[in-house]
């Protein structure tokens, strides 16, 4: 039996309640309510503290060198090389690093149920622990393979249709975000749309409301409809990805997770890190052969594993 309807509408799970079952008590409500409002953005700054970040020092029109103001830190580097080989790497890097970093930022939340669920061990507990694992897997996924086709679609755009200065980011990044982010449902959807809303807020802060109001843009994107959320999605991801590659507005800490994401796949080795190996496996494997096998989509070997883990077996061994 599914613990978790995971069909049920965004209007019933959103990014305050997600991580909790419908029968959690009142108090671990408000302490989830009150930590959901900041976790996307401390993980996603945090994530990765040891990432270089080139600092560029802009020429002045008398040709003397000023100092940038502190800050302000450019990345100058594309987000994809210029050669086929080196940008294929870099593809897979790209994607390596995704899957990575989509599993780093959920950890704190395992970690969290899992106190919970020794703490208290009561059924909700429990399925709180098996849902934020899932959440981990798709959000890797997700992110992963967003890294991936972006940087592909931009190796196409600049090394053979030779466009650039800025459209190839736009391009790519509107069909990565529609095709991996536009999911509005399920435990994926709302993955998603944590994600998403919280690009959405750094890049245009209210603005396309403004403009839906104004009636310079059509309801249609309205992000309560799913169509609305697909092109919601596209239009993030567009546009947070035009401002890595080509503008330097983007907080520092921000940027620091996306040049890890797509400018330091650019080199380094192919090889996964072990502890990361065993996720990168099954995701890479669902990619693969989910869409003529819909029984391996990663959704459905998820939900065969859950629908198989009884909480009697989990209360087993902590006895």
């Amino acid at each position: 039996m599914n613990d978790l309807n995971i069909d049920q509408s965004n209007d019933e799970i959103n990014d305050e309640s997600v991580m909790m079952a419908t029968n959690v008590d009142n108090s671990v409500i408000e302490e989830v309510k009150q930590q959901s409002d900041t976790f996307i953005e401390h993980n996603l700054t945090k994530s990765v503290t040891n990432t270089e970040v080139n600092v560029v020092t802009p020429i002045s029109d008398n040709n003397k060198s000023t100092e940038p103001p502190s800050h302000i830190q450019q990345s100058p580097l594309p987000s994809v090389p210029d050669s086929y080989l080196e940008g294929l790497k870099s593809v897979f890097r790209g994607y390596r690093n995704g899957i990575m970093t989509g599993t780093k930022i959920r950890i704190p939340y395992i970690l969290q149920s899992l106190i919970y669920a020794v703490l208290f061990r009561t059924p909700s507990e429990y399925r709180k622990v098996r849902f934020v694992i899932k959440q981990m897997f798709h959000h890797a996924m997700n992110l992963g393979s967003f890294v991936g086709m972006y940087k592909f679609i931009c190796l196409i755009c600049r090394k053979t249709l030779n466009i650039r200065n800025g459209i190839d980011s736009l391009i790519a990044g509107f069909i990565g975000g529609a095709l991996c982010f536009g999911d509005s449902k399920g435990i994926s959807g709302n993955v998603n749309n944590q994600i998403v809303l919280y690009l959405f807020a750094r890049v245009i802060d209210g603005g396309l409301k403004a403009l839906a109001d104004k009636g310079f843009v059509p309801r249609i994107m309205d992000i309560s409809t799913p169509t609305g959320f697909r092109l919601f999605a596209g239009l993030s991801l567009a546009l947070v990805l035009y401002l890595t590659d080509y503008e330097t507005s983007l907080k520092p800490g921000f940027m620091t997770t996306m040049d890890y994401l797509y400018k330091d796949s650019n080199s380094g080795p192919l090889r996964v890190e072990w502890n990361f190996a065993p996720i990168v496996t099954i995701i890479t494997i669902c990619l693969l052969i989910g869409y003529w096998f819909p029984k391996l989509r990663l959704e459905n070997v998820l939900q065969y594993v859950d629908e198989r883990i009884s909480f009697d077996n989990f209360k087993k061994l902590f006895k």
